[in-house]
């Protein structure tokens, strides 16, 4: 089997409740309307609305209010599936809006988009088993609802590996001309955390820093082998928390930032002035952690404990 038999209900509706706490949460960030250009044409379903309309503060509002009622009601099981596809399109919906008024993208929003898909879809074949409190009931959390998660967070880091080799050489035949190490030395010497002695280090070793980058990239376009069997999966997971683990440690000045008042939810400053997305990278960490490596590790847990004899 591609993946071992995961059927407890009960990971299925932590990880539900989990990606919606994250939806509301991420609802409830303001909407601040960029004054530089924004990102492009044609780059959500709300490209072609007018900028007047994009900034209005009463659709934002509308927006947030919608994913913030249907996420209430699937998390108290109201009118699901309805309620499950009410949150996924307003949450869509809203990461469109966030995107039209920003320079940059933020890759959260589609990730936590596509696992709220992921188990929109879960819900809508299994309704009534989710909601029942039989014994039987505990068998409806199938692996292919892990299947399509896994797909979605190594599918993305895959592109995101795809689109540095195309950057470097648009041909196609010589991507890895983009882990040069210089580009890394050039970033850690303009966003880097000057207290870290491994930003320090990598700034004076070109060639360890070029073979950093270069694992970086090997790393983001062997994701997708994730897909192939439960010890890939693991093996990737643990690349990747080192992935996320490296940005963290050099782009974050910790001491700075625990000492701090008054930061954004979405962003700390680093030492350039300019911002860095911890938020994003704080998400993306946690979702590969409880999709590539705490499944096994949880439901092995609760199988065991189910297995106890009854007094």
């Amino acid at each position: 089997m591609i993946f071992d038999r995961l059927n407890d209900r009960r990971f299925g509706i932590l990880t539900v409740r989990l990606l919606l706490l994250m939806a509301i949460g991420m609802a409830l960030l303001p909407i601040v309307p960029s004054t530089e250009q924004a990102v492009g044409r044609d780059v959500t379903v709300l490209s072609r609305v007018p900028l007047t309309e994009l900034q209005d503060p009463m659709v934002a509002y509308a927006f947030q209010s919608v994913v913030v009622l249907s996420s209430v009601c699937w998390l108290l099981h109201w009118l699901a599936p309805f309620s499950c596809w009410v949150t996924v399109f307003s949450f869509a919906g809203l990461a469109a809006l966030r995107i039209e008024n920003s320079v940059q993208l933020c890759h959260s929003y589609w990730i936590l988009l596509m696992l709220l898909v992921v188990h929109a879809l879960w819900y809508t074949f299994y309704t009534r088993q989710i909601a029942s409190n039989a014994a039987a009931a505990r068998t409806c959390y199938p692996a292919w609802v892990l299947g399509l998660s896994v797909l979605v967070l190594a599918w993305f880091h895959t592109l995101s590996g795809i689109g540095k080799w195309q950057a470097a050489d648009p041909e196609w035949i010589n991507g890895w001309n983009w882990a040069d190490g210089v580009s890394l030395q050039m970033w850690l010497q303009s966003f880097g955390n000057p207290n870290s002695r491994l930003v320090q280090f990598l700034l004076q070793n070109v060639d360890v820093a070029r073979t950093v980058q270069q694992a970086i990239l090997a790393m983001e376009l062997a994701a997708v082998f994730a897909l192939i069997s439960p010890i890939l999966r693991r093996g990737v997971g643990i690349a990747l928390v080192v992935y996320y683990a490296f940005f963290l440690h050099c782009f974050v000045d910790w001491q700075t930032l625990a000492g701090s008042v008054g930061l954004g939810a979405a962003t700390v400053d680093v030492p350039s002035g300019a911002e860095f997305p911890l938020m994003s990278y704080g998400f993306c960490l946690f979702w590969v952690v409880w999709v590539f490596l705490l499944p096994d590790r949880v439901l092995g847990q609760w199988k065991s404990f189910d297995e106890l004899p009854s007094e």
